[in-house]
């Protein structure tokens, strides 16, 4: 039970650095628009931003799930052990 709440805290720190991946990127795509922040071809750069935030999101969506399932595992485990 405790090896699953282990797992559990490290698939919750990798789903919360996907959610600030994403929103740095988000940011870097704000930045391009708004010229604050210069490159060579914008457009090419707002597309792999693009591409990247769509892998960050499927990422936590897929890893959100896992978490889901192996959380209700392990309450279920501590549900037997209490009972």
């Amino acid at each position: 039970m405790f090896d699953g709440l282990i797992v559990l805290l490290m698939l919750f720190i990798v789903l919360v650095y996907l959610v600030n991946s994403r929103g740095m990127k988000e940011a870097a795509i704000q930045m391009i628009q708004s010229t604050e922040m210069t490159v060579n071809d914008p457009d090419k750069e707002i597309r792999k931003l693009q591409l990247q935030i769509h892998w960050c999101t499927s990422g936590m969506v897929s890893l959100a799930i896992v978490i889901l399932a192996l959380g209700v595992v392990v309450i279920w485990q501590f549900a037997i052990l209490l009972f």
